[in-house]
């Protein structure tokens, strides 16, 4: 089984203020390629970015948190991002958006699906949202323009 940071670290990736990044599409790739369907990981953040003409638009609202269960459920996630008391006081588009951005492995195990990668990679891919805010910013969007890092 392959641990999440060895592929990652074995894709192209571009330096920008030392900062590395890589390639949406090309995480996608590789993971579905993958004969193996679970991947070893430790807690992470993967931040996504829409990079074009030496410019970077951070889209901090799809920043994918992977944490070992026992940490905190997505609702007391939600909650602590938000500071609502309550689930039904924050907008359903939030709550949906941050669900997909969320996810919990087996502290025991320190593995992953890789199909709840892939999901999450999708779903940034073709999400509306993301593709207005590059157009907004870039006059265009470009899904070959969506980078991460990973912290």
């Amino acid at each position: 089984m392959k641990r999440l940071i060895s592929i990652i670290q074995a894709l192209p990736c571009i330096t920008i203020s030392n900062e590395k990044y890589y390639k949406f599409s090309d995480l996608l790739k590789c993971l579905s390629d993958k004969e193996c369907n679970m991947v070893e990981v430790e807690d992470f953040i993967l931040t996504p970015y829409y990079i074009s003409g030496g410019r970077r638009l951070e889209l901090y609202e799809y920043e994918l948190n992977v944490l070992a269960d026992g940490e905190q459920c997505v609702e007391d996630y939600l909650l602590a991002l938000t500071g609502k008391q309550s689930i039904q006081d924050i907008p359903g588009n939030i709550v949906q958006t941050k669900k997909q951005c969320y996810m919990l492995f087996d502290r025991n195990r320190s593995k992953i699906d890789a199909s709840q990668l892939i999901g999450y990679l999708r779903f940034v891919l073709t999400n509306s949202d993301v593709q207005n805010q590059a157009n907004n910013c870039f006059g265009s969007f470009d899904a070959d323009n969506l980078y991460f890092e990973i912290d």
